[in-house]
């Protein structure tokens, strides 16, 4: 499991070196342009940044989801990394690129309410605070999907040493299934054994009983023979 560890990471660290950006960007939200914050990145499928995005908001900021539209929302909650007030958050993930050089893209929104968008123009602390954010959950996302993928192994590994207990428990029976139906078999080979042995005295009885009678046939013959 070490070695394995170490392989996976090794490979998350050289795809996390390929590509990680973070901008601020107008984005498509609800079909309209709106100023938001794009975060890209390489090596990584859209369910594994997303799961990554949402453990982070959810698990560690206690944030509650809905959805608008393609984005997961978390609207009009404190998230004090960003500062002291309510705020409206939004994301979605997507991918661009060819098939085998795909890019996976976190269009990022945080908004005062009203769709009022926060950006360097209008609160360049906050702004520079979503940019810290991005990166550093960009920084995350290799052991973020490490963790996942020995999670999966370990739950994979779980349920082939479960089955494996049960084959062993079916196995075990039934050699004991097989132990019981070889002692029936003996007991009925003993009784066989036995059977043959009353057949052969019996045998033996009828041989002695027909030479009898074919004894006493001869007598009755010879006894009607006289008495011509």
């Amino acid at each position: 499991m070490k070695k394995l560890l170490f392989l996976i990471a090794t490979v998350c660290l050289v795809s996390f070196a390929s590509a990680q950006t973070v901008k601020e960007s107008t984005v498509t939200f609800n079909k309209t342009q709106v100023n938001g914050y794009l975060a890209n990145i390489n090596g990584y499928t859209m369910d594994v940044v997303d799961l990554a995005m949402r453990t982070k908001l959810e698990k560690d900021f206690g944030l509650r989801a809905s959805k608008e539209g393609s984005y997961r929302a978390y609207l009009n909650q404190p998230c004090s990394i960003f500062g002291p007030d309510n705020y409206d958050i939004y994301y979605q993930v997507s991918e661009f690129g060819k098939k085998k050089n795909k890019t996976t893209q976190v269009s990022f929104i945080l908004s005062s309410g009203n769709m009022n968008t926060i950006t360097s123009g209008n609160n360049p602390d906050i702004a520079r605070r979503v940019k810290i954010f991005l990166e550093d959950f960009l920084a995350t996302v290799p052991t973020f999907a490490t963790s996942q993928q020995l999670e999966e192994l370990e739950a994979e590994l779980a349920k082939l040493q479960s089955e494996k207990e049960k084959l062993d428990k079916e196995i075990a029976k039934n050699n004991k299934s097989i132990e019981k139906a070889n002692k029936q078999i003996q007991k009925i080979n003993k009784n066989i054994e036995k059977s043959q042995k009353k057949i052969e005295k019996v045998d033996v009885k009828v041989e002695k009983k027909i030479k009898e009678i074919n004894e006493v046939e001869v007598k009755i013959k010879e006894v009607k023979s006289s008495m011509r």
